[in-house]
């Protein structure tokens, strides 16, 4: 149902997968990472979705798909303070996972959540940080065209702030 547009058919089998209690652990992980997904694309109210994506980390921290979910979200509703906290928390530390094989999203853990986190850290004035993470992105080889002109873009942002001694909660990156 996911993948036919359906995500409200598609919560109702997540959560049948969740509630189940049978399986491998990270199909469970994924199943409850999908209950939020789909939520979200159902237009549910954000803190049902945050509440899935938060059972989803805690049922395994060290992965950061979720987080990155909710880290994007506070990104695009401007609240740039709580995606930095989010990343700041619960993804800081957070390595690509060495044990879990299934149904990683390795752009996440790649140049996504750096995206994210120079977004934020540029939007509550920690442009020193945010530059960094643009730097990493700019870095690492291959990203899509849209990632590497978002990062080349706040790159520019975040100099111009620093250079211009100018604190901002403008957002790093503009929207396109």
């Amino acid at each position: 149902y996911r993948d036919l547009g359906r995500p409200h058919e598609a919560l109702h089998w997540y959560r049948a997968r969740v509630a189940g209690g049978i399986g491998w652990q990270e199909e469970h992980w994924y199943a409850q990472y999908q209950v939020g997904l789909m939520l979200q694309q159902s237009g549910a109210e954000w803190p049902f979705v945050l509440e899935a994506f938060l059972e989803a980390h805690a049922a395994r921290p060290w992965r950061l798909e979720p987080v990155y979910q909710i880290i994007k979200h506070y990104r695009e509703t401007e609240n740039y303070r709580l995606g930095y906290c989010f990343f700041d928390q619960m993804a800081r530390q957070v390595q690509y996972p060495a044990t879990d094989r299934l149904f990683i999203e390795k752009p996440v853990y790649d140049y996504l959540m750096a995206l994210e986190h120079g977004v934020c850290a540029c939007g509550i004035g920690r442009t020193a940080e945010s530059l960094s993470s643009f730097e990493h992105i700019l870095q690492f080889n291959p990203t899509p065209d849209w990632v590497r002109e978002s990062a080349e873009r706040g790159r520019e942002l975040a100099h111009s702030f620093l250079y211009s001694n100018t604190t901002t909660t403008e957002p790093c990156i503009p929207a396109t």
